[in-house]
């Protein structure tokens, strides 16, 4: 979304990846050939995109990055609570309150409006991880969502109050959607036990 590129091209192939030819054998993967950006990795995405790419921040005038974990082209004082996730996302993840982590996006949501700038990137982690926990229809998925609501009408009420809301495009996005999953069947955990081959994955 913020490079317009495929993620190969990008050379972020996925969230998790492993590359082969530079696997030391004897060693467990590092990050010399692999990646996991679900956790403090996330800080060397920047490092592997590509350089030849070029972020919808750098394209635009003093962009907003709120718990994105692109920031290439944003300034550290338009990073809004860049400093804060580092406590934020732990204790979120691991408490299972993303409810809180949804609250801070919220209140820099409304902040944003008062910088000027030609892009606001605002992460709303809660939906996804909560859909991940629970049923997608569940009560606190639906306080997610009601969340997410009231913060984007107070900053509509912010852009109308200044004049900018008929030149602004606001676009809601996901990266997937959720269907309930009552069975979870998984793959490198069964080639372990079933056939005695050792694989390295996530959550080892």
């Amino acid at each position: 979304i913020l490079t317009g590129c495929f993620a190969g091209t990008a050379n972020v192939p996925g969230y998790r990846w492993f590359e082969r030819r530079r696997y030391r054998p004897g060693l467990p993967p590092g990050q010399w050939c692999a990646r996991s950006y679900n956790g403090p990795e996330a800080w060397l995405f920047n490092r592997d995109l590509s350089p030849r790419i070029r972020t919808l921040f750098e394209l635009t005038r003093n962009p907003v990055n709120v718990f994105g974990v692109v920031t290439r082209g944003v300034s550290r004082r338009n990073n809004l609570y860049g400093r804060l996730k580092q406590v934020i996302w732990p204790y979120a993840h691991y408490r299972r309150r993303w409810d809180i982590a949804d609250r801070w996006a919220a209140r820099a949501l409304v902040r944003s409006i008062s910088i000027p700038s030609e892009v606001r990137f605002i992460a709303f982690p809660g939906i996804d991880w909560f859909s991940h926990y629970v049923l997608p229809g569940e009560e606190r998925v639906a306080e997610a969502y009601g969340l997410i609501d009231r913060a984007l009408a107070e900053a509509v009420d912010g852009l109308r109050r200044k004049g900018q809301y008929e030149e602004t495009l606001i676009v809601l996005c996901s990266d997937h959607g959720h269907t309930p999953v009552h069975t979870h069947y998984d793959l490198p955990v069964r080639l372990e036990k079933d056939h005695g081959l050792r694989l390295a994955y996530h959550g080892r």
